[in-house]
């Protein structure tokens, strides 16, 4: 079998692989796993299989799954030598069982494989911003080093949802029959029609509301409603809700870096996030220093400059893109 010619339907209807599959041995199992060693990234290609083969396996009545892997079993446990290490593929032989049976019964297999819905995906590099425009004219500006994911299929879906890796500021047009949900790896930022920013990095959360109402829905089903002017944080298991500098937070949409009462520390970790540098501090105590500076989002190289004037710091360049602060 070409590598080139295998995908999940060619390698369920391959006479081979059905074969390997309803008889198995210590031989042809050592096939298949050199054949997984060999081709790392047709992983996915067996994965889909195996997912069929479970779907396949709920089509039928277990009584019939079950006689048909006693046969299997019995005839693998006849065979001499065969090591305790392939106990493992019992469960996976036990659903190929199932194969078998719905073969008999003339079942085709296409129908069980219903693709996943198609995403849109829309990435911006380290130090570049980008604009997108749903197709329900939802508006969403996606800051340096982020990425929203969405459906193709937005305005059929009953909830618009996004997935949000970065930073974004959303105007989420009003749509009351067709809630709004971007979702996050903290919780999930739930709208009508809403103006706001939100930025998930690392282990740091952060919504800014404009306009409009939003509801912060967390893991452990905690709920915390947002107001127009309020700001939600969440840092590592801290959660705070305050007032928000909405100019500064929202600065960066229009080319600035804006930091009002920041610490070196907050500044580092916007600079490796957004710009990708590698920034060092001998002295943890300049971590804790608090810095107010403005420069534009394309010369960021500017902020240490000015920290290296203003504040008097020592930074060092190492090399492109690595600093180390003393």
């Amino acid at each position: 079998m070409k590598r080139k010619k295998i995908t999940v339907e060619s390698l369920a209807a391959d006479e081979r692989f059905q074969n390997d599959c309803l008889r198995p041995n210590a031989d042809n199992i050592q096939i298949w796993e050199k054949w997984q060693k060999e081709y790392p990234d047709s992983e996915e290609i067996l994965a889909k299989a195996q997912e069929l083969v479970l779907h396949l396996h709920s089509t039928i009545a277990d009584g019939e799954v079950d006689n048909e892997w006693q046969k299997l079993a019995a005839s693998i446990n006849q065979k001499k030598g065969h090591s305790q290490q392939k106990v493992v593929y019992l469960n996976y032989l036990r659903y190929a069982a199932a194969v078998l049976v719905l073969l008999v019964l003339g079942v085709g297999l296409k129908v069980f494989l219903t693709p996943a819905p198609s995403m849109n995906i829309v990435q911006t590099d380290l130090g570049a911003m980008d604009s997108i425009i749903l197709s329900d004219q939802t508006k969403v500006v996606l800051n340096a080093n982020s990425s929203v994911k969405f459906s193709e299929n937005w305005e059929r879906d009953e909830i618009r949802e996004v997935w949000l890796k970065g930073q974004a500021w959303f105007d989420v047009r009003h749509n009351p029959d067709q809630p709004f949900i971007v979702h996050t790896s903290k919780g999930d930022i739930r709208v009508l029609g809403t103006v706001f920013n939100a930025s998930q990095r690392a282990d740091h959360f952060d919504v800014v509301l404009e306009e409009g109402h939003i509801r912060v829905e967390l893991e452990d089903n905690q709920a915390i409603n947002v107001e127009p002017g309020e700001q939600v944080l969440i840092n590592g298991r801290i959660i705070t809700k305050q007032k928000a500098n909405l100019k500064a937070l929202t600065a960066w949409r229009h080319g600035k870096l804006v930091f009002k009462n920041s610490s070196v520390q907050q500044i580092i970790h916007r600079l490796q996030d957004e710009y990708g540098w590698d920034i060092s501090v001998q002295n943890e105590a300049l971590l804790e220093r608090k810095v107010n500076a403005i420069v534009p989002s394309t010369k960021p190289a500017l902020l240490l400059k000015a920290l290296e004037e203003l504040y008097e710091f020592d930074i060092q360049e190492i090399q492109n893109d690595v600093y180390l602060i003393r």
